[in-house]
């Protein structure tokens, strides 16, 4: 349908699949009402000084397989400077949907009937859902562009929202018209500009939407790391069930016999799943200090794990107090050790003014696995958890806290 504004003299040309009662002059928002003869004649103008909008009447764009035009956009005022933006799609084959725009935050509406509800409910269960009243309001149109199949009112829109994000069911009744119940879903800036690929840019985001959903699914993420630890549990038993702890290599080693050589143990061979192997080590120290390199070599690959350790005891009397720091014997581990033929090549050292202390004793242990491990991961992921579902209960109390029914008082 094409029409020329009389006041502007702007050109509108948009197929429309539907009789038109109602065109707004994109250009200067006059109003024109369709007559009997199927002309257009003069009624108002609405007195709006803002754009249109970033999706203008006549652009296309292909939903669910088929393609749609935006016939008409209607802007609506509530308050005093809340303002969002409802745009018209229709098919080819006169089927309707409807996008709402509001600080940058979308959502695309189908109409529903109205049979499932009756009066005016704070909850409704809805497909498996249940929706919470957000707000109950009354707008009035501030402008509007293209064309419509109903004469819009001048007068006050009623309004009830409910909401179960990403998901939305609204009533709308306008001027002793029947309510129209319409459901609504969240849909992002970037699916907007996919389908519609406007030339104008989008709005950014303001604030939390309506029925923006929250990062993350807080319900299934827990249900999700939850599994994942069964599993490793499960995974780690079956593993681990008949390993038990085994002294693979003990021996004293002396500091004069290897004072300028490595002392090379005996081969061993490790059986099972992959372990931490644990150095302990004890020597004579006595304000002194000795040393302890350690190489574990595998003879199958021939990779060599380093790794080193000193052995401290000093003591004494101060201030009318005694005194300690360190200790004769320490450990340490190689973790993840897998299964294979290995042996060790270790070289001992002392503080040379230490004349009494003779040897080091160097045991090697190959443990029963821990569960250290797997305890750190359940509390990561319970922090993980914690984090997102109070990430979410905060991204709720925001949302809520516009609205006159919010349940986070």
């Amino acid at each position: 349908m094409n029409i020329t504004c009389y006041q502007c003299n702007t050109s509108t040309d948009i197929e429309v699949p539907f009789p038109v009662k109602q065109f707004v002059c994109p250009n200067c928002f006059s109003i024109y009402r369709a007559t009997e003869t199927g002309d257009f004649t003069f009624k108002d103008k609405y007195k709006y000084d803002k754009e249109i909008g970033c999706l203008t009447p006549g652009l296309k764009g292909t939903l669910e397989g088929e393609e749609y035009t935006i016939t008409g956009v209607v802007i609506k005022n509530y308050q005093v400077d809340y303002y969002w933006r409802e745009y018209i799609l229709a098919s080819a084959t006169a089927k309707f949907l409807y996008l709402s725009e509001a600080n940058g935050h979308w959502i695309l509406l189908r109409e529903i009937p109205d049979d499932f509800v009756k009066g005016h409910p704070k909850i409704i269960d809805y497909n498996d859902k249940v929706f919470k009243l957000y707000d109950i309001a009354r707008p009035r149109i501030a402008a509007a562009a293209g064309f419509f199949d109903v004469s819009l009112p001048t007068g006050l829109v009623t309004m009830a929202e409910l909401i179960a994000p990403p998901y939305m069911i609204s009533f709308e009744r306008l001027e002793k018209e029947e309510r129209t119940v319409f459901f609504g879903e969240h849909i992002s800036k970037n699916q907007v500009k996919r389908i519609f690929k406007p030339t104008a840019e989008l709005p950014n985001r303001i604030g939390i939407g309506l029925v923006q959903p929250y990062f993350f699914n807080v319900r299934q993420l827990a249900l999700i790391l939850c599994s994942v630890t069964l599993l490793i549990l499960l995974t780690h038993l079956y593993v681990y069930n008949n390993k038990n702890e085994e002294v693979v290599f003990s021996n004293d080693i002396s500091f004069s016999e290897y004072s300028d050589k490595e002392y090379v143990s005996p081969a061993f061979t490790l059986k099972g799943g992959a372990s931490p192997l644990t150095i302990s080590l004890h020597s004579g120290v006595d304000n002194s200090w000795a040393n302890a390199q350690v190489a574990l070599v595998n003879e199958d690959t021939n990779e060599e794990l380093y790794a080193n350790k000193d052995v401290e005891y000093y003591h004494g009397y101060s201030e009318g107090e005694s005194w300690t720091e360190g200790d004769q014997s320490d450990d340490f581990s190689i973790c993840g050790i897998g299964a294979g033929k290995y042996h060790l090549a270790i070289t001992v050292v002392k503080a040379p003014e230490d004349m009494n202390n003779t040897g080091m004793k160097v045991t090697a242990t190959w443990n029963k696995a821990s569960y250290w491990n797997i305890w750190m991961l359940v509390i990561i992921m319970a922090v993980i958890v914690l984090i997102t579902y109070f990430g979410e209960l905060y991204n709720e109390t925001k949302r809520w806290s516009d609205s006159p029914y919010t349940p986070y008082e």
